[in-house]
């Protein structure tokens, strides 16, 4: 973990010395069965886009917060086991502003003025964890017994409700053809989708709650009366469909690719770029595809022309009013699994 401060540290109700901290890690002596680790720290908002970062939308002043774990950024976030093979289920108890609304990798609702409890998640690894909260425009349908929803900084509400229909009319699509392909359910709860500010990657495919740069939502239709060149017009209306579906298809199909490796490879592995599979641990070269074990040709090298450099998106100023926030996470391990539960005031 990389706290601002420990305030406590507990291994089965023993109290570990905080200083033990050595370079985000802390060494623990578990017993053999059942243990239960009580983290109580402050930790820092951040504002390059990783761990939980807070900024503040020049358009309006609002704050907004949302959660980047990936790929070492889980730690300054909550204390964890920060290993991806180490999977666990996740509950959230979030207190924030009244006006706030708070998302994350499973269904949640507010309990009462300000307090957000979120239902436990499925195992997850650590860079796939993340909460979404703010003062935030939110557009909702159901489809299949699925509740889908759209969330953007209010400054931009307008045109998210402009591409609202085609977004979600195409996620149900998607969600149809998923199901029918795979022949398995969704199953993460609620299927969220959050354009944040100042997002380091085109998107991050969180289960539940995937969060993408808010650039994908249009806030400029052109000159009125001027139509766009149809090449360039092609390209802006048909990226970020396909860069939502891109994304929301590793969500979907993530569990049934997991089976897939282990079941018809044997043991994971990875494709070179000259086609010829390769076993982790193991020199041995295995099939590419074509029922031998024989390479498949490289493909010749594309050079691509160059391109004018890009304009700049507007960016969020990041907040320095309230830089630091109270997070209280616990943990328990067996030889059968481990969970986490985390609380957080904003």
């Amino acid at each position: 973990m990389k706290p601002v401060r420990i305030n406590e540290v507990r291994l089965n109700g023993v109290p570990l010395d905080p200083e033990a901290l050595d370079r985000g890690r802390l060494a623990l002596q578990p017993e053999a069965g059942t243990n239960e680790l009580v983290v109580d720290a402050v930790m820092r908002f951040r504002n390059d886009g990783e761990g939980l970062h807070r900024s503040v939308d020049p358009a309006d002043g609002r704050h907004y917060v949302y959660g980047m774990s990936f790929m070492d950024a889980a730690p300054s976030i909550f204390a964890s086991f920060d290993q991806p093979d180490l999977k666990a289920p996740y509950t959230f108890h979030v207190r924030a502003p009244r006006d706030w609304t708070v998302i994350g990798n499973a269904p949640g609702e507010q309990v009462e003025p300000g307090v957000w409890e979120l239902e436990q998640t499925q195992p997850l690894s650590t860079y796939f964890v993340t909460l979404v909260a703010g003062p935030r425009h939110v557009v909702q349908t159901e489809h299949d017994g699925i509740r889908l929803g759209l969330t953007a900084r209010q400054s931009i509400a307008g045109a998210l409700d402009h591409d609202a229909e085609e977004i979600l009319t195409v996620t149900k699509q998607s969600f149809d053809e998923f199901h029918r392909l795979f022949d398995e359910r969704y199953p993460f709860g609620d299927y969220h989708r959050a354009f944040v500010p100042d997002f380091n990657a085109g998107a991050m495919e969180n289960p539940g709650c995937v969060t993408l740069r808010d650039p994908y939502i249009f806030t400029s239709r052109g000159h009125p009366g001027r139509a766009l060149p149809p090449r360039l017009d092609d390209r802006a209306r048909a990226g970020p469909p396909v860069v939502r579906q891109h994304h929301h298809a590793e969500v979907v199909g993530r569990p049934v690719a997991q089976r897939v490796l282990r079941g018809v490879h044997g043991q994971p592995g990875h494709r070179r770029r000259d086609g010829v599979r390769r076993r982790s641990g193991s020199g041995t070269p295995t099939s590419g595809g074509n029922g031998d074990c024989s390479p498949t040709p490289a493909r010749p090298r594309t050079r691509w022309p160059a391109t004018a450099p890009r304009t700049p998106w507007p960016r969020c100023r990041t907040s320095m009013a309230s830089p630091t926030r109270r997070a209280r996470a616990s943990s328990s391990s067996s030889t059968h699994g481990s969970g986490t539960r985390c609380s957080s005031e904003a």
